[in-house]
């Protein structure tokens, strides 16, 4: 168990520009998504919160995704740039927040031309 939830998601950063989304995580690795392949947006809950962290953001591409605990150090200006996305789902995200159980929320799909 971590001791201090906080400081776990806190050792997590994202950053963005124009052309890539950034994340380090805990152990300093850098993973890095091109806005081009994103091709999703969720949030994952946990039950095991209090003392785990217990929300996940996942930026999915057609290869991998990304992954990391709310909390994470840039995850509120992230938001605000993920909010710009046509059809994001804010109320996803708020549903989300006052989950307690195993879920997974999309708060945003890139729509495919027909």
């Amino acid at each position: 168990m971590f001791e201090d939830q906080d400081s776990f998601e806190s050792q997590f950063s994202v950053s963005f520009d124009e052309q890539e989304i950034k994340l380090k995580t805990s152990t300093g690795r850098v993973l890095t998504l091109a806005w081009s392949e994103l091709v999703g947006i969720g949030i994952e809950t946990t039950d095991e919160g209090p003392l785990m962290p217990d929300v996940f953001w996942v930026l999915g591409a057609a290869q991998g995704s990304l992954r990391f605990p709310q909390g994470a150090q840039g995850e509120g200006e992230l938001l605000s740039r993920l909010q710009q996305l046509p059809d994001f789902d804010n109320q996803a995200v708020i549903q989300s927040m006052i989950s307690t159980e195993n879920k997974f929320f999309v708060c945003w799909q890139k729509q495919v031309p027909e």
